[in-house]
């Protein structure tokens, strides 16, 4: 029995050595070491990520990749340690993100356990964030899963998982058709390929997440993970069965303390000139009104609700499926109504507890669900 984790990495030489170290013990405590080995793949880093990866002294051995002479992205990483692992007879297979600061090491028994009780073929994370982080999670990768697979995948895009052997096989048979899964779209491309084969999926509970902030890169996430996850959508059909009676997760945690004040109000206000100059192709989604999603943007207090935020999803989801527009194009799109939803979002749940926040996001994706159902595309 054979077993690898990847840190997939870019400019990490401040945290990867935390991770490293985790990691390592994670393996040593529960597999023959000799057994083990540490990927590193690295995107051409410039503050000597693999310098420091490589001196981290550790149990296990180690490996890395130098994959500066490629395009970069976070995909090209790791579609690169899926080969690697299925050319070397790799039985397990755990993915873990380099700047995770709250990483312990019981992570690589959580994520590979199942895989080797046979339990799953394909291990993912449940986190408890800040309620006001993981906005693509919350608001599109979330209710997207939700909503297309009928399949309650809170984290589809998490960045930890663990696979087999023959699920790394299965999505190595399936090239990716966007440039954007070489980057941040892997996650999704990885979460929904799984979903769209039927393969087992478990969730395992990591505690809180902590790492380097995304917020500064929020958009370029979005467009990422959107594109890729409407690549990968046209592959296949709606789903017209699902749980609806599920519970809300428990995944934010009980910090309410805010942190984006000092790049909300330029971010919003660039999102509300863009959303207003898209209505006409908003309309086009709705196929119907489109004044209420106007007058919301429009307004003196802007705002995008969740009734209108997951039927212009739906719109989006149904266009870019029916081969109507390009996913890329797509995702630019609706990155500004995205935006804004986020931001209205944060202002409903002002004094709300973790459990209800938890709840609200449930029932917008059941919400979306709905809305992808009246739209047919399980015909």
């Amino acid at each position: 029995m054979r077993v690898a984790v990847c840190i997939p990495s870019y400019n990490e030489a401040d945290s990867i050595a935390h991770v490293v170290g985790e990691v390592d013990r994670g393996l040593d405590s529960t597999f023959d070491r000799r057994k083990c080995t540490i990927v590193n793949a690295d995107s051409g880093s410039t503050d000597n990520t693999r310098g420091v990866f490589l001196k981290t002294p550790t149990r296990c051995p180690k490996l890395s990749f130098d994959l500066s002479d490629e395009p970069s992205g976070k995909g090209r990483n790791l579609l690169h340690f899926l080969q690697w692992s299925v050319e070397n007879d790799i039985d397990y297979l755990v993915t873990v993100d380099a700047d995770i600061i709250s990483i312990s090491s019981n992570w690589v028994s959580e994520l590979s356990s199942p895989l080797m009780r046979g339990e799953a073929d394909f291990v993912v994370p449940l986190y408890q964030r800040n309620r006001f982080e993981a906005i693509t999670t919350n608001h599109f990768a979330y209710p997207l899963v939700y909503g297309y697979f009928g399949v309650d995948l809170r984290q589809p895009i998490g960045g930890e998982f663990g696979l087999s052997r023959e699920t790394a096989e299965y999505l190595l048979e399936r090239p990716p058709n966007d440039p954007t899964i070489y980057r941040y779209g892997v996650d999704i491309f990885m979460s929904m390929h799984v979903l769209g084969a039927g393969l087992r999926v478990m969730p395992v509970s990591l505690g809180r997440k902590i790492h380097k902030p995304t917020f500064p890169k929020m958009a370029r996430v979005f467009k990422d993970v959107a594109a890729a996850a409407l690549s990968v959508a046209k592959e296949y059909r709606f789903s017209p069965t699902h749980d609806d009676q599920s519970d809300a997760y428990t995944t934010i945690d009980d910090d309410e303390v805010f942190p984006h004040g000092d790049s909300i109000h330029a971010m919003f206000s660039e999102a509300r000139q863009k959303a207003l100059k898209l209505i006409p192709l908003y309309e086009g989604w709705l196929a119907g009104s489109v004044h209420d999603l106007q007058a919301g943007i429009g307004s003196e207090r802007p705002s995008v609700t969740a009734e209108q935020w997951t039927e212009l999803l739906a719109g989006c989801v149904a266009a870019a499926v029916s081969n109507e527009a390009r996913v890329r194009d797509v995702a630019v799109q609706i990155l500004p109504v995205f935006l804004i939803r986020a931001i209205t979002f944060w202002k409903e749940i002002d004094g709300l507890t973790a459990q209800a926040v938890d709840e609200t996001l449930l029932a917008q994706a059941r919400m979306f669900r709905r809305r992808l159902a009246e739209r047919s595309l399980a015909a």
